[in-house]
């Protein structure tokens, strides 16, 4: 019995679709901030990877195995031994980023967002212009 009533809605399920008419999903547009987060958090795990065999931080994307969300561009911005910071853009929105920055900092220049100029206040924590 319960083997008949499984047959019986796979046929009446999609008879049943079918007479609503074609569903089209269309996906969100994506969140420009979200976007460009995702990619710093991912080359922030990159850049700890790349840490540990190498003693030291990479200075560009290609030198890590990386590859930001579709449509963000990111790039180191400085490196050294103990530090890097990072800018990551999405395509769609020209003149505005996010910035990041980890490890010890004196001495070196903290990133900043090209549109309105702003500073992460602590290490690990991005900042983004309004995208």
């Amino acid at each position: 019995m319960r083997i008949g009533l499984q047959v019986i809605a796979l046929i009446v399920l999609p008879t049943s679709l079918a007479a609503q008419g074609p569903r089209i999903s269309v996906p969100p547009p994506p969140n420009p901030g979200q976007s460009v987060l995702l990619s710093l958090r991912s080359l922030a795990r990159a850049e700890e990877q790349y840490l540990e065999t190498r003693m030291r931080y990479a200075g560009s994307v290609d030198s890590l195995r990386f590859k930001p969300e579709p449509g963000v561009t990111v790039v180191v911005t400085s490196a050294t031994q103990r530090s890097w910071s990072a800018k990551g853009m999405w395509d769609k929105s020209p003149g505005r980023s996010c910035v990041v920055y980890f490890g010890y900092t004196s001495g070196v220049k903290l990133p900043i967002t090209d549109f309105e100029g702003r500073r992460p206040k602590q290490e690990g924590e991005p900042v983004c212009d309004p995208m």
